[in-house]
């Protein structure tokens, strides 16, 4: 909380959207960027962007949490024809890919979301949603085809180094090695070193 993860959140996706071959010279222009928010920020992001974007013409923001299940599909297709930013919830999210019973929309939401996937990915408080990679959330977020990713956390080593090891291998896959890798170079060494004492 109070880090600025937002503002800058805005600040680069708003330099994204406007200024698309500034950034991307020789490569694919970043039209739709995926923003995956916990439930009780939803609300937060929205006036954030409205704050800061509102006379931005160039930006467009859909949500898909608000939206009704009938029309998701809809919004899916235009964000995905469009670009913008979509905005979603982590559970929104796994329900629409996992539990999908209209096939039509299940290929359209594994397409726009999964494979190819968005331009860019940014993950709020993300530790929460990679941690565990039995859940949900974190099965289709490792599932994900897209290359750019960001994970916003304000505690990225706040005493759980796998926390800190899932939101990296999310990041950039193999960065820090295997799990077993890290356990053995990093974690277990940090770990020891918070227990010895300095008489």
């Amino acid at each position: 909380m109070g880090l600025g993860k937002s503002l800058q959140v805005v600040t680069l996706i708003h330099t994204l959207q406007t200024h698309p071959r500034l950034i991307c010279k020789n490569r694919p222009i970043i039209d739709r960027i995926l923003l995956i928010v916990p439930v009780n920020t939803l609300e937060n992001w929205k006036a954030e962007f409205n704050k800061w974007l509102i006379n931005i013409p160039k930006i467009v923001l859909y949500d898909f949490s608000s939206t009704g299940s009938g029309a998701r599909k809809t919004l899916s297709e235009r964000w995905e024809k469009s670009g913008g930013i979509m905005l979603v919830t982590h559970d929104t999210l796994s329900r629409a890919i996992k539990s999908q019973k209209n096939e039509d929309a299940a290929v359209c939401f594994k397409r726009v979301f999964i494979t190819p996937g968005p331009d860019a990915v940014f993950i709020d408080e993300g530790h929460l949603m990679l941690k565990n990679r039995n859940t949900d959330i974190s099965k289709v977020l490792f599932s994900m085809s897209t290359p750019r990713r960001i994970v916003l956390t304000g505690t990225p080593l706040q005493n759980n180094l796998h926390e800190f090891y899932q939101m990296a291998n999310w990041v950039d896959k193999g960065c820090l090695g295997t799990e077993a890798e890290f356990e053995k170079k990093f974690a277990s060494k940090i770990m020891t070193s918070l227990t010895v004492s300095f008489v």
